[in-house]
């Protein structure tokens, strides 16, 4: 289409097309038109001027303009004139404020001497509630704030839309403005075609009556052709009017006051752009931003925000951080990406940029449960800065839990260190002798230099508890495995386990390493009940009665038994496939296991996944990697380098999917094992009633062995103590209180489970159970439990709390009346992960490049970057926000054509052809032409 004349707002562009033009797309179409056009005109003219032989010459032209008014009209209808509005698409720019929530933030903003003592996450929260930074963004940007830590993505907590001009003000320019509107220019045209009109009307009707009575006046044919001229121009006029305001209602183009259309449209033009009318004052920023983060990936951050923010008009990203990033993409990896998208970052460093002297203790490592005489190891990690090459006093102290006051404390051992010079973590070892059964607090305490700086982070304790000797296992087997070997081999040399071995394919006068060798498995409950561990290597469990299973299922879920279930490929295809099903033995197995079992993966045994030829390693999930017995290691670095260096297993039992509630804990990582994009799941664990069962994919972890045979051993002597866990901790014949685990780190999730009876030891059926959370400030909260959503397991009730700080939380649930009454109790370590603390000053290096080279500008303290400076317009800002520039876009969205402006337009041409035509009629008769 062909646009002839454009009006633009600041809100549309309006053009107007003449679509017919479109067809004439060769250069003899428009000769036509031409031609065709002449010839018209031509013919009209000739005829006519053979009238003025017999009229006066004026009204002989009258009567050739009215027909060429009518062919005027009859040709503009064929170019089919169109109105089409360009609505005015703004995007406005956009700035990214992503705030560092890692635990590291929970540093001192300024550790040196007389420094900032606030920690940095309560700087940044205090100078978003203070100062008026995000409030100065929204001014020409719409403002999301994120806030980042151990996740791949940021997590957006707030946003602010760009103020509208309305709430920024107006001035008196936008005022008069409104005086040019289309509805005001219309009014004003269509009252000058209405006087133009009446005095055409009335200057035809003086002109006609005048021949009649007046037929010798000369001047009266000049007076018809004067009125013939303005009715002509009225009508063009009007219609033009109409036309150029189809927005408006016709009759409203002849009112005095403005329509209330016009109200509505501004209101609505005024709304455009905000999304939202939250203000940052409106936020609560201390809730929102809680350092709870394990980790700090600032370079998946970046990396994200860029994808994401990819072709909008970001203008600017401002980080708020340390700039350690302790995991992840590396932060100057995204520079290429910033640069291509033009994306300034602006880098604000929290924290000091060297660290003062300082030597404390990061964590104290040490089993939650010994038996008494049982020799353990308990680990101090120390950290310094600044004293390498300094001796420093170990002392390891031992008091009754419970007991207040520094005097309570008995020193048990003591060692001297040498601190190392690259402010590396230095582990320090104490085997320790428990003593006698109850709960036993042990503290390790430094004696420092002068130079130390915080004398606050030099004793850190653990609580250990010593219990009750002679954990009894149950081994059942299918037959005489490797794996089975050497477990029982181990149990049976285990000074703090009785071991009773079932091997089902045992003969009368079998030997076996065990204190007990039994013919048959457990019939009753009171038999059951004397175990608190059962461990299954690839049991035939078709082979026992549905009683005996039923007895299983029972102590399992009421009896807080542990149960290891590990898969093989002799027995388990028959109660996992499709011989089991309609099993009674079989679906109570299945119901127990934290995997789904079904005739799939009996398929995939029986083709050959027991007997790979390639060993591959186990990949273990984020639970998995804090599961008690996976930590088979001295230390954390030989846990993971064992793991590392063992070569895996071979064969699986395909499952791929665990049940509600479950946590896999590790995979099977040959790729092409995949099903729908997920790995065999090797092993998984989950909580059934009271008690905790284990699945094993198969037993292949006596090649542990090639790593040492204590790898080995204390694999399973954790697996074993911890699944049975549960029996151990019944301090009440009315309930238990479990935890995962019992231990954490700071932001972790804790989940909890009670398994509560009433005073008939049944299942106790409340709406909800409710305990006290004590925190490690020893404030108390209500910790509401609600009922487990699953009829085959009455009394189980489930919550959770979030550990937000590091140190001991205690979880208790008083049951019984006054007569009655017990109390449950379980307590959580929560630490803070060594690697966010290890490197705590700030990062100038990357921070500093990061900014430089995608244009943006780097501040080396909240203080410079919230620094007020005032531009050359006289408006005041901080620093940072006068160096962020706006990005709006722009963009005209093509629309319809015009459906009420053709209408009108058609009127218009109707009434002004068949006027023409109807003034041309009469005027001939009353001339007495033909």
């Amino acid at each position: 289409m062909i646009p002839i004349a454009f009006i633009a707002d600041s809100e549309a562009k309006i053009s107007y097309q003449l679509a017919r033009l479109d067809l004439l797309d060769q250069w003899w179409h428009w000769l036509t038109l031409v031609a065709v056009c002449g010839l018209i005109a031509s013919y009209a003219v000739f005829w006519y001027r053979r009238d003025w032989a017999e009229i006066p010459k004026p009204l002989g032209i009258a009567l050739l303009l009215l027909r060429l008014t009518a062919l005027l009209g009859i040709f503009i209808f064929f170019l089919d004139l169109q109105k089409r509005t360009e609505q005015k698409i703004t995007r406005p720019s956009r700035v990214a404020v992503v705030i560092d929530t890692s635990l590291s933030m929970t540093l001192p903003l300024d550790p040196t001497p007389g420094g900032d003592p606030r920690s940095r996450m309560v700087a940044v929260v205090d100078a978003l509630q203070s100062d008026p930074m995000l409030e100065q963004l929204r001014r020409d940007h719409d403002t999301t704030v994120y806030r980042f830590d151990q996740s791949k993505r940021p997590q957006a907590i707030a946003s602010f839309a760009k103020m509208q001009g309305a709430q920024i003000g107006s001035t008196d320019a936008d005022a008069d403005a409104l005086d040019l509107d289309p509805w005001l220019l219309a009014t004003r045209v269509t009252w000058l075609g209405s006087i133009l009109g009446g005095l055409g009307v009335v200057s035809l009707i003086v002109g006609l009556l005048g021949r009649y009575f007046f037929p010798q006046a000369r001047t009266l044919p000049y007076v018809v052709l004067c009125g013939t001229v303005l009715c002509i121009v009225s009508v063009v006029v009007i219609g033009t009017a109409a036309m150029r305001a189809s927005d408006y209602p016709i009759g409203s183009l002849w009112q005095r006051t403005r329509p209330s259309k016009l109200v509505l449209e501004t209101a609505k033009k005024e709304e455009v752009g905000s999304s939202s009318k939250q203000t940052p004052s409106d936020v609560r920023w201390s809730e929102l931003l809680v350092a709870s983060g394990a980790e700090t990936r600032l370079g998946d951050t970046l990396k994200s925000l860029l994808e994401v923010e990819r072709g909008s008009p970001l203008a600017g990203i401002v980080v708020i951080t340390d700039g350690q990033s302790t995991t992840g993409l590396d932060p100057l990896a995204c520079i290429p990406d910033a640069i291509a998208s033009r994306v300034p970052i602006m880098a604000i460093g929290l924290g000091s940029e060297k660290n003062p002297a300082n030597v404390r203790i990061v964590e104290v490592e040490a089993p939650k449960r010994v038996f008494p005489g049982d020799r353990f190891r308990l680990t101090a990690l120390l950290q310094s800065t600044g004293l390498g090459g300094k001796k420093v006093s170990v002392q390891l102290r031992c008091s009754a839990a419970g007991a207040k006051g520094d005097t309570t404390f008995k020193i048990e051992d003591e060692q001297s260190i040498e601190l190392p010079t690259d402010d590396s973590i230095v582990p320090v070892n104490f085997d320790v002798v428990p003593k006698e059964i109850g709960e036993w607090n042990y503290e390790v305490k430094l004696t420092t230099p002068q130079e130390d700086s915080t004398p606050s982070d030099n004793a850190l304790d653990t609580l250990v508890r010593v219990i009750q000797p002679k954990f009894k296992v149950l081994t059942i087997a299918g037959g005489p495995s490797r794996e089975y070997q050497f477990v029982r081999n181990l149990l049976f040399r285990e000074s703090t386990v009785q071991s009773h071995v079932f091997l089902q394919t045992g003969g009368p006068g079998i030997s076996q390493e065990a204190h007990l060798l039994l013919d048959d498995f457990p019939n009753t409950i009171k038999e059951m009940a004397e175990y608190d561990c059962v461990i299954a290597f690839d049991a035939d469990w078709m082979k026992l009665k549905p009683s005996q299973i039923e007895v299983l299922d029972e102590w399992v879920s009421r009896q807080a038994g542990g149960l290891v279930i590990v898969a093989g490929p002799v027995a388990t295809p028959r109660w996992t496939g499709s011989e089991g099903n309609g099993d009674r033995r079989a679906e109570l197995l299945r119901g127990l296991a934290p995997v789904e079992l079904n005739p799939r993966g009996t398929r995939l045994i029986s083709v050959g996944r027991f007997e790979g030829t390639n060993a591959w390693p186990l990949r273990f999930s984020e639970d998995g990697r804090r599961m008690e017995f996976i930590n088979i290691g001295t230390t954390p670095i030989d846990t993971k380098e064992t793991w590392e260096r063992f070569t895996g297993v071979y064969s699986y039992y395909a499952t791929f999917d665990p049940k509600p509630g479950a946590m896999s804990l590790a995979e099977f990582s040959d790729p092409t094992t995949a099903s729908d994009g997920k790995l065999p799941i090797y092993i998984a664990s989950h909580f059934f009633g009271s008690g905790r069962v284990v699945f094993q994919g198969s037993g292949e972890f006596w090649r542990l062995r090639e790593q040492g045979v204590n790898y080995f051993d204390t694999y399973y002597t954790k697996l074993i103590r911890w699944v049975g866990q549960s029996r151990l901790l019944r301090d009440s014949s009315r309930g238990m209180l479990l935890v995962e685990s019992e231990e954490a780190i700071v932001g972790e999730q804790i989940s909890l489970r009670a398994v509560l009876k009433d005073s008939q030891f049944q299942p106790l059926l409340l709406p909800q159970a409710e305990a006290r959370l004590i925190d490690p400030q020893q404030r108390s909260t209500p910790l509401v439990l609600s009922p487990l959503q699953d009829p085959s397991q009455p009394g189980v009730y489930l919550g959770q709390f979030l550990a937000n700080v590091a140190g001991t939380y205690k979880v208790q649930l008083t049951i019984g009346g006054l007569a009655d009454q017990e109390i449950l109790s379980q307590q959580i370590v929560v630490r803070v992960p060594t690697r966010e603390i290890q490197r705590t000053q700030r990062n100038d290096a990357v921070l500093s490049e990061l900014s430089s080279k995608t244009g943006g500008k780097y501040y080396v303290s909240l203080k410079q970057a919230l620094e007020p400076v005032t531009d050359k317009k006289g408006t005041t800002s901080t620093r940072i926000v006068s160096q962020i520039l706006p990005q709006d876009q722009i963009n005209y969205l093509a629309g319809a054509p015009d459906r009420e402006f053709q209408q009108r337009l058609m009127t218009s041409l109707m009434v002004l052809i068949g006027g023409a035509l109807s003034l041309e009629w009469l005027l001939r008769r009353l001339s007495k032409l033909a």
